[in-house]
């Protein structure tokens, strides 16, 4: 039980943590250097005053954040928090990602709502600091096909995978800044519906997606609008890096990045050897140029075309390195940073005091101290989101009726289909087979130790064992067959449970639009299981009912 009662599950126990996340969940010293602000951030307060009081970019920050986003703009703690993050005793407690369709994964309302109380907590602790939350929209970013995809789950729990583009490519190289929804989003939004778990609140959700995902309308836009709506008056502000990109936030970043070429991934390199050498995987890989080309709404990789780095290839155009560093200088904004180099940029647009990231976000981070010191910029704590598994009503019938925890089906589907086959008979299958093709080829091996001088009968015998051991494997194909169609039921529910709880083989909560849920518990009660996970400790995972008062 999490601290107020609620059911969880260690870390440890899933599926799909790397090392490098479960030692830094788990406190390995060995983090205590690569994320030296962790421990100061709930206890340095003169530390996080000098932080605060070194960001000069305060105006500017503000106009960006009005620039990136209009709803919501009567909201009293929103008004408070902007004006807050001028004053020169206030500091950001930062999450974001890039943008998604239907609001993205779950996770992007667990780091919003995780960043909020974090804000919240130190604001408690550090008397004469604020602590604003701040969502970084990394829009700059070029993944549109990924940016365009949704999964849903239907009312009989099939996962439902739907785009608001349906000719997003891989190849396409435009920024989701630049994207706007076309008059396919119309019948792609009918359909999202009518796919939907019918009940009392399809009504409220289906009026919710229908004004924030128009045609006409911009992504970046769409994807803000509808985490304001859903998130409410929390008080949390947007930042669209787009926005920040073109008024020059960390522009200073950029002249340095490229007047002095290769230096940030040689330190990057060093580092990575010692995340090696300490047993670890590399989770991001650094580049010669850290950035990327912004030309024609597309975003292009800048690419060396000799060793001394004197001619470069980005996008339509052959620049030598002088040209790329004027451009640096007079244009930064036709810069953007690549995923190590997003921090940097990030925490010098913001006067950040704490991240809040997932599993890889912690994996990537542990990469870049060392651009934090090259580049000046003070690091802020890295710390875990909340993370959660949602039940609904139907999910926790079946789990009941299965009379297995929600633990068991966090594995693959044939590893479930065998443990409930061995559990209707009582029969251990799998090992019962295994041992008769064991003992089959003892028994021939005896058989053949006999027959050394007799080459025909040894053939003989291995044929026979071979066809015996066929026999054996076709009879097992059967009583498996056999036993699944007398347990179809309990089979078929199995499967239900597991395509909710482990969505093809990854956490609900990376896969799943909150739409689903929100259509059968309604946005009222969404929000209030919101606050019950990120009011626990954010160092497991929960189970969170989404019915249980």
């Amino acid at each position: 039980m999490g601290e107020s009662g609620m059911k969880h599950i260690p870390f440890e126990q899933l599926p799909g943590f790397s090392r490098l996340f479960l030692d830094f969940w788990q406190g390995n010293p060995f983090f205590e250097e690569v994320f030296p602000f962790n421990k100061k951030l709930f206890s340095d307060s003169s530390g996080l005053m000098e932080r605060a009081s070194g960001f000069k970019q305060r105006v500017m920050l503000r106009d960006v954040i009005k620039n990136s986003s209009a709803i919501n703009s009567n909201s009293p703690q929103k008004k408070i928090n902007l004006e807050a993050l001028v004053e020169s005793n206030s500091l950001a407690v930062v999450t974001g990602q890039q943008v998604g369709f239907l609001g993205g994964p779950i996770y992007t309302f667990l780091k919003a709502m995780s960043a909020v109380r974090l804000a919240e907590k130190l604001t408690g602790i550090h008397s004469g600091l604020r602590f604003v939350p701040v969502f970084w929209i990394e829009d700059n970013d070029h993944d549109n096909l990924e940016s365009s995809q949704t999964f849903l789950f239907s009312q009989d729990s099939q996962i439902y995978q739907t785009g608001c583009e349906p000719n997003a490519t891989k190849d396409d190289r435009t920024a989701v800044s630049e994207l706007i929804f076309n008059d396919n989003i119309n019948d792609i939004i009918s359909n999202i519906i009518t796919t939907l778990p019918q009940g009392q609140f399809i009504d409220e959700i289906s009026l919710l997606i229908k004004q924030n995902f128009q045609s006409g309308k911009c992504w970046t836009d769409a994807f803000i609008e509808f985490l304001e709506e859903i998130l409410g008056d929390t008080g949390i502000l947007f930042i669209k890096a787009s926005v920040a990109r073109r008024h020059g936030l960390f522009a200073e970043i950029i002249q340095k990045e490229i007047s002095s070429l290769g230096c940030s991934d040689d330190l990057i390199q060093q580092t990575n050897k010692k995340l090696e050498q300490a047993g670890y995987h590399i989770q991001a890989r650094s580049s010669r140029i850290n950035l990327f080309y912004h030309e024609n709404k597309k975003r292009e990789k800048i690419i060396p075309l000799d060793l001394s780095m004197s001619r470069f290839r980005a996008g339509d155009s052959i620049l030598t390195k002088e040209e790329l560093n004027d451009l640096a200088q007079s244009h930064p904004e036709l810069f953007s940073p690549k995923v190590l180099l997003r921090p940097i940029c990030q925490d010098c647009a913001l006067p950040t005091a704490a991240y809040i990231g997932g599993p890889s976000e912690i994996g990537y981070s542990a990469q870049i101290r060392c651009l934090y010191e090259y580049f000046s910029i003070p690091m802020p704590a890295f710390l875990m989101r909340h993370s959660a598994t949602l039940i609904t009503k139907k999910l926790k019938r079946i789990l009941e009726n299965t009379r297995k925890p929600p633990l068991f089906y966090f594995r693959k589907q044939n590893e479930i289909e065998l443990d409930l086959l061995n559990q209707g008979d009582g029969i251990e299958i799998e090992n019962l087979f295994t041992d008769a093709k064991r003992e089959t080829a003892s028994i021939f091996n005896r058989i053949s130790a006999h027959l050394i001088s007799n080459d025909s009968l040894i053939r003989s015998s291995q044929a026979t064992e071979h066809k015996s051991l066929e026999l054996l494997a076709h009879l097992e194909k059967k009583v498996i067959s056999a036993n699944k169609k007398s347990q179809s039921e309990l089979y078929e529910k199995a499967i239900q449970a597991a395509s909710m709880i482990y969505p093809l083989r990854s956490l609900q909560e990376r896969i799943f639009s909150p739409v689903s849920f929100i259509a059968q518990c309604g946005l009222e009660k969404f929000r209030v299981v919101l606050n019950k996970i990120t009011n626990e400790t954010p160092d497991r995972h929960y189970l969170a009912d989404l019915f249980e008062e």
